[in-house]
């Protein structure tokens, strides 16, 4: 009696288990998709707004640059005084150069995008070269000019003149 007793709780017990089973299966089933789903537009709205904000960067970016070149060009025409696009250092032209890096550089950091780093040290180094350029006139501007001068305003009255015959020259002198 107790080995058929044991027999239908054993029994009863496995169609518990199948039954549990088949609920779970079917749920799965059922909950599997719209979970797929969910999971699959989080990460595709995730990446919508990863490209939004890169985006909004890359354009306030842009926005910087225009600002920072108009800048430039308004301080270029403004030292340019006789309208032949050129300005001369000591009218400024690195001041103006530089200034404009400076800022080109701070929209890269400010705005910073996957190539920012890039174009920082390309402004960086064209800096460089601005300043070294103008060191350069600057030093050399500096240089002394030589002159022939005269300590005691003394004149000789001599007067000597040369002419030449054929392959022999004559010097006189009054």
């Amino acid at each position: 009696m107790k080995s058929e007793i044991r027999k239908q709780e054993n029994t009863k017990s496995n169609h518990k288990l199948i039954g549990i089973l088949v609920i779970a299966v079917t749920l799965t089933a059922l909950l599997l998709p719209p979970t797929i789903v969910y999971v699959n537009n989080k990460k595709n709205s995730n990446e919508t707004t990863l490209n939004n904000i890169d985006l909004q960067t890359q354009t306030s970016q842009a926005d910087c640059l225009n600002e920072a070149y108009a800048n430039y060009e308004k301080s270029w025409k403004a030292a340019d005084k006789d309208s032949d696009e050129k300005v001369s250092y000591s009218d400024g032209a690195t001041d103006i150069t530089t200034a404009y890096y400076d800022k080109a550089i701070s929209c890269y950091q400010t705005h910073k995008t996957h190539d920012s780093d890039s174009y920082i040290t390309d402004y960086q180094a064209k800096r460089q070269q601005e300043n070294d350029k103008y060191t350069a006139w600057l030093q050399s501007s500096k240089q002394p000019t030589y002159a022939p001068t005269y300590s005691n305003n003394y004149r000789s009255s001599i007067n000597c003149r040369s002419s030449s015959i054929g392959s022999s020259t004559y010097t006189t002198c009054d």
